[in-house]
């Protein structure tokens, strides 16, 4: 029972970022800046669009990511695991750009401006470590599949 419950998380996983996305994307479809989840900047043009990319990006990169994490996919498909990691990284990498030009352009304060650049950096650096290691070869095992 517990080898059965440990391969049950990706399925959990995916479950949740689901939920997210269909909980955070909607509002940024209407292309309506007062149904932002996050008010955008008036003097900032492109504020708004921005944010609605990072948010359509983002979402898109959980998802994708998902799929990363999941160890029957890489055991079983690793051409798709590969394609999809190619996928999520650049999705990060767009998505923490914007993410970037974000934060240092929040209505909230210093507080919010730096720790969102630290958050956006880091997702960068770590996506970008992800594919050199992959690169490499030298990714940590799953665990089986």
């Amino acid at each position: 029972m517990a080898y059965a419950r440990g391969r049950r998380w990706p399925f959990v996983l995916m479950i949740l970022a689901v939920a997210f996305v269909a909980f955070e994307i909607p509002p940024y479809f209407t292309g309506d800046p007062t149904q932002s989840r996050i008010q955008p900047e008036p003097q900032l043009a492109a504020y708004f669009p921005v944010l609605t990319a990072h948010v359509i990006l983002g979402c898109s990169a959980l998802l994708a990511g998902c799929l990363q994490v999941w160890p029957w996919l890489r055991a079983r498909h690793p051409r798709v695991h590969r394609i999809a990691g190619r996928v999520y990284v650049g999705l990060c990498i767009v998505a923490g750009i914007m993410a970037l030009y974000l934060a240092t352009n929040t209505p909230y304060g210093p507080v919010a401006r730096a720790s969102s650049t630290v958050l956006a950096t880091l997702w960068i650096a770590t996506s970008l470590a992800g594919l050199f290691a992959a690169r490499r070869k030298t990714s940590p095992p799953t665990g089986g599949g």
